[in-house]
């Protein structure tokens, strides 16, 4: 049985998803608006140095690189976060594509335990967190 098949026998309608280590030169092109919000959230008060960034098309990528031992990817598709990825030796890449866990997941990576409020984004498809104080 291939393991596409038995994946989809074991967790059903779930999407198998394939990673590529994303190339860490830096290529020609401006960051959209949401790529830049999600670097700096990802720096909010830290003091974590500027990631090296590179823009394909409508797609951004932030790569650090924390010794030999692990590179953190983020991937924002223009207006949408789309994904962070953990690659460390001799593992499985880890994947969070969630948009609320996409930061989180990075700062833990890059050893930034604190949470960010997500009310410091505040990207179009995120307007109901403006208004969370107000509902409550």
């Amino acid at each position: 049985m291939a393991l596409a098949d038995y994946m989809q026998d074991i967790w059903g309608t779930s999407e198998i998803v394939r990673v590529q280590r994303h190339g860490t030169k830096g290529e020609h092109g401006q960051p959209s608006v949401a790529a830049i919000r999600a670097k700096d959230l990802i720096r909010h008060d830290t003091d974590l140095p500027e990631p090296m960034t590179s823009v394909r098309g409508d797609q951004t990528t932030y790569t650090r690189e924390m010794g030999d031992d692990l590179v953190v990817e983020v991937r924002v598709a223009g207006k949408r976060w789309e994904s962070t990825v953990a690659h460390k030796p001799n593992a499985r890449p880890m994947v969070w594509d969630h948009a609320e866990d996409i930061i989180h997941a990075a700062r833990g990576q890059l050893g930034v335990e604190t949470r960010v409020d997500m009310r410091l984004y505040a990207g179009p498809e995120w307007d109901f967190l403006l208004n969370l104080d107000q509902a409550l």
